[in-house]
């Protein structure tokens, strides 16, 4: 049964993120922002603040408690920030798997979307809609969508300076995958999913350094960053507009049934939304 609710869960997590977030935001968003907020991504987290990486060094996941001593030697990977040229929408939504760079930073991406308006009740109507509207016409009107001015303040990703590395895929033939999971009722699970994602050496990237440390109790004691500083929850937008639109679940589907995809009834898995951290 484990694994059968692993399957499901997986196949929900990819689902959710192509629908929810790359219809309306485009490729390059939408799994950029749909992977900061627990849905499955090719990409790796990175970070353009030293002092944000230096954290996640010193405090494993998923209760990020801070790691006392240790004589454990850590690392952490410097690579070059790729310069991207993206001012408008058209070049954020122009990205594809095909053409995309190396990395971003997803201050970069979003920037174009922003709008004047600072009221984040307002601004998360707008984009439900946004959102709703995209998947009835499966031809998403990006020209018109807008995210609150600085919003990213108040958001995981801006907090912590959020980029991603999009890695060098490694997959095993189709033709060695085990037959895809299917379930009567379970419409469009038959996708085949790879057995093997990985990436490269990171370090045989070109420009990639490899900073050794070994941290004391002294320095983290120094470190002014909180865990609650970095996954704000009443005011995440992208946290309460994914909430909101899973609650919606079949409905979604059954209105707007013009995605182009198989399965166009959107579960309502809220619980699949990452809220952060876990509480003790």
């Amino acid at each position: 049964m484990g694994t059968i609710s692993s399957a499901v869960d997986s196949f929900h997590r990819s689902y959710i993120r192509d629908v929810v977030f790359c219809v309306p935001l485009g490729f390059i968003l939408g799994m950029s922002v749909g992977q900061q907020y627990g849905f499955s991504s090719e990409f790796l987290d990175v970070t353009t603040s030293p002092e944000i990486a230096g954290f996640f060094a010193t405090h494993p996941s998923k209760r990020y408690n801070e790691i006392e001593c240790s004589n454990e030697l850590g690392v952490i990977y410097c690579f070059p920030k790729p310069e991207l040229n993206l001012r408008t929408k058209t070049d954020v939504m122009s990205i594809r798997s095909s053409n995309a760079p190396p990395g971003v930073d997803i201050r970069s991406i979003v920037a174009p979307f922003e709008m004047r308006d600072p009221d984040f009740g307002r601004a998360i109507e707008v984009y439900v809609q946004y959102a709703l509207d995209a998947l009835e016409t499966s031809d998403p009107q990006w020209e018109y969508l807008a995210l609150p001015k600085n919003w990213l303040d108040y958001s995981r990703i801006g907090r912590q300076y959020a980029g991603v590395l999009i890695p060098y895929e490694i997959r095993k033939p189709y033709e060695s995958q085990p037959k895809p999971f299917t379930k009567e009722g379970f419409v469009g699970l038959s996708r085949k999913l790879p057995e093997i994602l990985a990436v490269e050496d990171l370090l045989s990237r070109p420009g990639v350094r490899a900073y050794c440390f070994k941290h004391t109790d002294v320095a983290l004691n120094k470190r002014n960053l909180k865990r609650e500083y970095l996954w704000p929850s009443d005011s995440d937008f992208f946290l309460m507009v994914t909430k909101s639109l899973l609650m919606l679940g079949p409905d979604i589907g059954r209105i707007y049934y013009g995605t182009g995809y198989p399965y166009t009834h959107v579960p309502k898995r809220p619980d699949l939304v990452d809220a952060g951290y876990y509480i003790e």
